[in-house]
């Protein structure tokens, strides 16, 4: 009670013979009242929320720790893969908070990795009376603040809030203060905090799950949106050789589940495969692309407005890349991983106009493979002119990348009818792939069957079948008779034999790739 804090405190100030040590999920009143015994009396020191790499360090430590060295292993290897994946869903969902990890350190092991999901989902929903009674706890505009955070899922400022609740910024102002106080906010850091306008400050949740909270009490018994996104961004990562028979169970149950949730899913482990430079999956959802992109440009262009409105999850996650990639390596992973889109022409224009540096011949290349697939074959080889230039003197002629460039430009040829230029390009990028890369080289295939293919257009029908014959001898040996490449050489050999009129052997030819491809 009231007197035994009193009798604690000076105890603790006269004889000095302890040191006391508290740690709390947020400041109580009794350190926040004047009237209470131990106002004033602590020195406080926020512990911030983890990164993804902080917080895989901790784990490893703690494995490390325990003795289970097999664990501290896996998460200290080389990063990326499905584990710094599914640990940056945990973080996307929970925001980082170090109880969070350390609750995940607990029952971490190798073999149970796979099953933490349904752990975590269990202390997710664990945590909900207790959220539930710390709302209780506010003032009635105090637990409307925290409403529009936890619908928002972003950075908000002052003014949006006191616009978002019907009250004066000034009222509004003392009420975020006290709610930062007692940890419930935080002001937010980026990785573009210099490009801040310094006169506002965006705050956000301090602890996301608070989310849940509200989410159980509004669904009353429907999935809860906040666990969709995370259960479905989990799963995404799974493994076949190494999951249980159960996978295609457990995806089947979170698409339905997906389909009945109404939120505008960020899909936390999905992004994070684009982030990291992998290979582009097709969940994710094409609006949120076009979001981030926008919100990249426009920190390119100094104005950081719509960066501070993306997501929370997904902004933590940009903002992880940006920090250490930079701001234009993250937008050309971004922009890269949307290139079906309407929009994609226009987007790496204005991805190439912004960028500089060593990322510009790749913005210039995405720009030009963008207005080919849209059919502008002249405009593509205009800018891939440019770039092969560049290529050839920044890089040399021996650099991997400047017969890259020469082949492209050689394909965009071929494509707009220039195939005797076509064909000059391809023998000569083909000279020196085989040079710098070896006869065996799929780089080396690939350029070949690209001859064959030009000399096939040129009406030199029977050189094409001979290299294409070469060819899908060699990649059969190579990558394998199954290999995409394979049997992309399959189809182009029998389209070429039908343009010999070999009719019995194209047909033959064409039924194996059929049966293969739905193989």
């Amino acid at each position: 009670g009231h007197g035994g804090q009193a009798q604690l405190r000076a105890f603790l100030e006269n004889d000095r013979a302890l040191l006391l040590l508290v740690t709390a999920t947020r400041l109580g009143q009794s350190t926040l009242v004047q009237t209470s015994p131990f106002y004033g009396f602590f020195s406080t020191v926020d512990l911030l929320p983890f990164t993804v790499d902080e917080a895989i360090e901790m784990l490893a430590r703690i494995a490390k720790f325990r003795g289970d060295d097999s664990l501290a292993a896996l998460l200290t290897r080389v990063p990326g893969g499905t584990v710094r994946h599914r640990l940056q869903a945990v973080d996307a969902l929970a925001g980082g908070q170090p109880r969070i990890w350390a609750m995940l350190a607990v029952a971490l092991t190798v073999e149970g990795l796979s099953d933490l999901a349904s752990l975590l989902v269990q202390r997710f929903d664990d945590l909900v009376p207790y959220y539930q009674e710390q709302l209780g706890r506010l003032s009635p505009r105090e637990r409307k603040v925290v409403r529009v955070f936890a619908d928002a899922n972003r950075a908000l400022g002052v003014k949006q809030l006191a616009s978002a609740i019907g009250a004066d910024e000034k009222s509004t102002a003392k009420t975020v203060t006290q709610l930062r106080r007692s940890g419930w906010i935080h002001e937010i850091r980026t990785a573009v905090d210099h490009l801040l306008d310094a006169r506002r400050t965006y705050y956000e949740l301090a602890e996301p799950l608070a989310r849940v909270a509200f989410q159980i009490k509004d669904n009353r018994g429907e999935p809860l949106p906040i666990l969709v996104s995370f259960l479905s961004s989990w799963f995404a990562s799974a493994d076949p050789d190494t999951e249980s028979s159960g996978l295609s169970a457990r995806h089947s149950a979170i698409s339905v589940l997906m389909m009945a949730s109404k939120d505008d899913d960020s899909r936390p482990f999905e992004f994070a495969t684009i982030l990291n430079g992998e290979d582009v999956p097709s969940m994710v959802p094409e609006p949120l692309l076009l979001r981030v992109d926008d919100a990249l440009y426009a920190v390119s262009c100094g104005d950081t407005e719509s960066y501070l409105t993306l997501p929370s999850g997904v902004r933590r996650m940009v903002d992880d890349s940006v920090a250490s990639l930079g701001i234009e390596a993250t937008w050309l992973r971004v922009v890269t991983a949307a290139p079906l889109l309407r929009e994609w022409v226009d987007r790496t224009e204005r991805l190439a106009r912004q960028v500089q540096g060593e990322h510009q011949r790749l913005a210039l290349m995405l720009h030009a493979v963008a207005l080919r697939r849209s059919g502008r074959y002249e405009d593509a080889i205009t800018v891939m002119e440019q770039v092969l230039a560049d290529s050839v003197r920044v890089l040399g002629n021996d650099h991997p990348d400047t017969p890259g460039a020469r082949g492209n430009l050689a394909s965009s040829y071929r494509l707009a009818g220039r195939i005797t230029e076509a064909i000059a390009l391809e023998e000569q990028v083909l000279a020196d792939i085989v040079r710098v890369l070896g006869n065996d080289h799929p780089g080396t295939l690939t350029t070949r069957g690209n001859l064959a293919i030009s000399y096939r257009s040129a009406g030199r029908i029977t050189e094409a079948i001979a290299l294409l014959e070469q060819v899908l001898v060699d990649f059969v040996r190579v990558l394998g008779n199954d290999h995409p490449a394979t049997l992309t050489t399959r189809s182009n050999l029998a389209s070429s034999y039908r343009s010999a009129g070999r009719i019995t052997e194209a047909i033959a030819l064409e039924e194996q790739v059929l049966a293969d491809r739905v193989r």
